[in-house]
């Protein structure tokens, strides 16, 4: 199925759509960097499919999308003020942010050796809205096609019988995260990507 939407200004009705689709299964929709596969945090059989489909070990981190800072604090472990201070700066932005998971993470999501979890408060609206929406973080991982920029009519064709929903709003070139691990003291640049990480140095 293949859904048109305004990422910047989503209808109250198509959001709807999504988010019960996000609830029962996976959802193929766009952030700031890329389509990326998503499903709800706490869904483990579409979690499933979505490692499945990507090929992926449960022992790297997953990565959620989040609605806001408040929304991720409940997933990650507690962190300085100013640390905090800087980091809401920086938000809604191109960046994941790695932390050492809270207790708050569900176990088949915290198998990377090091007990750490990826979170992402997307600069799209679209993206944020899906969160809240859902009130849950959205587990996500990036969707694997050969073109730089990200065409969604071409993303149903290859994946239309494999996910529940894809959301069209548009192209997205292909715009990789800045990847900043917190786990580490200092935080440690894993990759300069679409956002400035001067701050963090």
């Amino acid at each position: 199925m293949l859904l048109e939407i305004d990422p910047n200004h989503p209808s109250a009705h198509k959001l709807e759509q999504i988010r019960q689709k996000l609830i029962s299964g996976v959802v193929i929709f766009a952030t700031e960097s890329s389509y990326v596969f998503g499903t709800s945090y706490d869904n483990k059989s579409a979690i499933k499919r979505i490692y499945q489909l990507k090929q992926l070990s449960y022992k790297l981190p997953a990565t959620l999308v989040c609605h806001n800072f408040s929304q991720f604090q409940n997933f990650i472990s507690s962190i300085p003020t100013s640390l905090f201070r800087l980091i809401k700066n920086h938000i809604p932005g191109n960046y994941t942010f790695i932390f050492k998971a809270s207790k708050n993470v569900p176990t088949y999501l915290n198998k990377s050796a090091r007990k750490t979890i990826g979170v992402k408060v997307p600069s799209l609206n679209l993206a944020r809205s899906l969160a809240e929406s859902l009130a849950l973080p959205i587990l996500t991982s990036s969707v694997k096609i050969e073109q730089d920029t990200h065409d969604p009519i071409l993303i149903h064709t290859k994946y239309k019988k494999l996910v529940d929903l894809v959301v069209d709003s548009g192209n997205c070139y292909v715009n990789p995260s800045s990847v900043i691990d917190f786990s580490n003291n200092p935080p440690v640049v894993l990759r300069e990507g679409g956002d400035d990480v001067s701050w963090i140095r």
